[in-house]
């Protein structure tokens, strides 16, 4: 029985689920009736315009200036203009973001590269290796510049379609008309109608009415500039989502926002209707035990504890999304998150995950083989927490999140062989473990680690009073470390359980 308490270690717990809203999305595609979708193309091709202009006067005017000189100027709403001032907002929030993750990811390749410079003893390969340094060096440098002073640049209709133009034929354009035709297409093709639960059915740029049926009807309030060509509203009736309609009718019967957002595709229009949900009542009980979970590569560890924190149930589900397109992908982490979630429900008990990033975890992952670095490009480590949290939220089975630091090791060292299981179920019964802070200290007797059924053992490190036990866990791998490096020199590679 490990039922001792470690207070050092760190948990990170989620605020009560059944206090949380969350916003959900759900698609239909319009039906086409007579020219509301050309209509649709007009209101699209006016607002893109809108925003294009709205991104360069918001580096130089106050925006109630602008509010009030756009209604005149363009000929809409107030709303309009809030929507679309919404909008754009998110995509140059969006864009910030990923110049920080750039940030991140430059400054870890230039420490990398800086690290391996001094070893590299040929001559040539270390001049490239030096001017490959220098420049990412001075991209991180502008990149931070940017930053700092709000710099953003958007590219509306994207990067990809944007350079194609000086390929015409390696991207299948006969001729550079043909490309701009495309390329006004995809910068002019949604238009966004901003809800608020104070108006009529959350929504008064795009009104939401219920039919006897259950099917919904949709009244499109056009920009003023519009009224005149194509009148003020635009209907579309018996609209219908396959999925979350049900969600959608509660919305608007209880008054909530409504936001909506029109998109064009190749197959014609498609409507996407946001609201938020409260979560589920909660039905697990954290008193009975926890399930910890270790996402991998290519499959999902799954370990049941009970309340004193001894596993009881182990169980692998395979995820290997290598190969499988975008749906593909998408279906079976689906299938994953929903397996877990399920499992958790009948058994009673909350779920716990790592609080780490995808980065962080390919980074720890890769191994060097080009078998594995081909898994790691379709893992989706995001992908899957967020399935597993939505799930869960519908399901009222509660979610927290843990520190991850040193789960690998010790489930490793401590718990793989003393159980029986691969050393990813040992992470996943560390990470659960440690939501309800039992004891990592490390046993007495020497590690033990098995591979392929060779079981490695080396001395343990000197654990020295007042240290925090992670300490003594980080030099356990560095030791652990190094006698499988001896294995490798001895051309016994160890097998992945």
């Amino acid at each position: 029985m490990m039922n001792s308490k470690n207070s050092s270690a760190t948990s990170f717990k989620n605020s009560d689920p059944r206090t949380i809203c969350q916003t959900f999305s759900y698609q239909t595609r319009l039906l086409e009736c007579g020219e509301n979708f050309s209509i649709l193309e007009n209101y699209a091709s006016m607002y893109g315009h809108i925003e294009r202009f709205l991104l360069e006067d918001l580096k130089l005017h106050d925006l109630n200036v602008l509010k009030q000189s756009y209604l005149v100027r363009h000929g809409i709403t107030a709303r309009q203009f809030n929507a679309i001032r919404v909008s754009l907002e998110g995509k140059i929030e969006s864009a910030k973001q990923c110049l920080i993750a750039n940030i991140a990811q430059l400054k870890e390749k230039v420490e990398t590269l800086s690290k391996k410079l001094p070893k590299i003893k040929k001559p040539l390969v270390k001049h490239e290796k030096k001017r490959k340094l220098v420049r990412m060096q001075d991209k991180l440098k502008l990149i931070e510049e940017n930053l700092k002073n709000d710099k953003i640049s958007i590219c509306f209709g994207g990067k990809k379609l944007f350079h194609a133009q000086f390929s015409l034929e390696e991207n299948g354009y006969a001729s550079h008309e043909e490309w701009l035709a495309d390329w006004q297409a995809a910068r002019n093709s949604e238009f966004f109608c901003l809800g608020s639960k104070d108006e009529t059915s959350g929504n008064q740029s795009c009104v939401a009415t219920i039919d006897e049926g259950g099917k919904i009807t949709l009244r499109l309030r056009l920009p003023n500039a519009l009224v005149k060509k194509h009148g003020k509203y635009v209907i579309f009736s018996d609209v219908f989502f396959a999925y979350g309609h049900k969600e959608i009718l509660q919305a608007l019967i209880s008054s909530q926002a409504v936001s909506y957002r029109f998109k064009k595709d190749e197959k014609g229009w498609r409507v996407f209707a946001s609201c938020k949900q409260k979560s589920a009542p909660i039905v697990t009980n954290q008193e009975r035990g926890a399930i910890g979970i270790d996402i991998n590569a290519n499959h999902i560890a799954l370990v049941e504890i009970d309340h004193n924190g001894n596993p009881i149930y182990k169980e692998t589900i395979p995820l290997n999304t290598y190969g499988k397109t975008k749906n593909q992908a998408k279906a079976l982490i689906g299938d994953a998150c929903k397996k877990i979630v399920i499992l958790a429900k009948e058994k009673n008990k909350p779920i716990v995950l790592e609080q780490l990033d995808f980065t962080k975890k390919k980074t720890a992952l890769k191994e060097g083989t080009l078998k594995y670095a081909r898994m790691l490009s379709s893992f989706s480590y995001s992908s899957i927490v967020q399935g597993i949290t939505f799930k869960a939220f519908r399901e009222g089975v509660a979610v927290f999140f843990v520190n991850p630091a040193m789960t690998s090791i010790i489930g490793k060292i401590k718990f793989a062989m003393r159980y029986g299981m691969s050393h990813h179920h040992a992470a996943a019964l560390c990470i659960a473990r440690r939501y309800y802070r039992f004891s990592e200290a490390p046993s007495k007797s020497p590690m033990k680690v098995c591979y392929r059924n060779i079981h490695v053992t080396c001395p343990s490190p000197v654990r020295k009073r007042g240290q925090h036990v992670w300490k003594w866990w980080k030099e356990a791998m560095r030791k652990l470390q190094t006698v499988l490096a001896e294995l490798r020199r001895a051309n016994r590679s160890p097998c992945p359980h």
